[in-house]
């Protein structure tokens, strides 16, 4: 791949999280893009700076039209990128027939870096240890990617209900020393003290 090894890791874990690659109608090559709520907006600002090769922009905006169930509008914080070259081999690997997959192609680069990426992305604390929001992907991927990250880092994921990943309290302190150092200080309050 054509970008700084760091970057596809980051890249990897936010994937996996909130963020997604598109190809643009009348585009050959996609784009990655991420929102979170304005709160998360330094953390946002974050990843900015993690894909620096890219050349992302950063911004917070209030969406023009309301939310169809709320009525509000609601502001965001967005980081995105032109469409690039660099992000095609990374989109291949992520989707299958037009859908975000786990496939095994991204097992080689996953690291701690990512790993921590899609906690702060989609993770959350429980009375002591930590969950996962992997609702979008299938059971067979989730199996597959847990027995990965067995392999890898000797912590043991259970699959939940909702397709969420949930870590036993005895792999919490094994999982919080792997991503720790990668844990954005806005993003502290999601590890079980």
């Amino acid at each position: 791949m054509n970008l700084p090894e760091k970057e596809i890791q980051f890249l990897i874990g936010c994937v996996l999280g909130d963020g997604h690659l598109r190809i643009d109608k009348a585009c050959i090559n996609p784009r990655f893009k991420c929102d979170h709520g304005p709160k998360q907006a330094e953390y946002c600002e974050w990843k900015k700076e993690m894909i620096q090769s890219l050349s992302p922009k950063f911004k917070v905006w209030t969406r023009k039209t309301p939310d169809n169930r709320t009525g509000k509008f609601y502001t965001s914080a967005t980081l995105e990128t032109c469409n690039k070259k660099e992000l095609l081999q990374l989109y291949h690997m992520f989707y299958k027939d037009n859908k975000k997959v786990i496939s095994k192609e991204i097992y080689p680069y996953f690291n701690e870096l990512s790993l921590a990426v899609m906690f702060m992305d989609d993770g959350y604390k429980t009375s002591n240890s930590i969950m996962i929001s992997t609702n979008c992907f299938n059971k067979i991927e989730l199996e597959d990617f847990i027995d990965f990250l067995f392999d890898k880092f000797k912590i043991r994921f259970n699959i939940i209900s909702g397709n969420r990943i949930y870590l036993p309290a005895k792999f919490y302190n094994t999982f919080k020393e792997l991503v720790i150092e990668y844990i954005h200080p806005t993003m502290l309050y999601k590890l079980p003290k």
